[in-house]
């Protein structure tokens, strides 16, 4: 099984049917892309939240981060 880690990312609030995201730009430009067949992307998690925020938000948008396990 592999091990991951997450970056904060960015805010989705839940509106009807979808969920809407907001996120840093700056963080954006930080984040490392994964390489699959010389292309790069970005893989991330919108995971909700235990309570609405005060500002309506309902989920957390986070950089998924592949770490290969150990081998021991």
């Amino acid at each position: 099984m592999e091990n991951s880690k997450t970056n904060y990312l960015g805010n989705g609030k839940q509106i009807g049917n979808k969920i809407q995201v907001s996120l840093n730009w700056k963080l954006l430009l930080k984040v490392v892309k994964s390489v699959f067949k010389e292309e790069k992307y970005l893989i991330i998690d919108i995971l909700p939240l235990k309570e609405t925020s005060k500002y309506g938000n309902t989920h957390t948008v986070v950089e998924h981060i592949h770490t290969p396990k150990e081998d021991k």
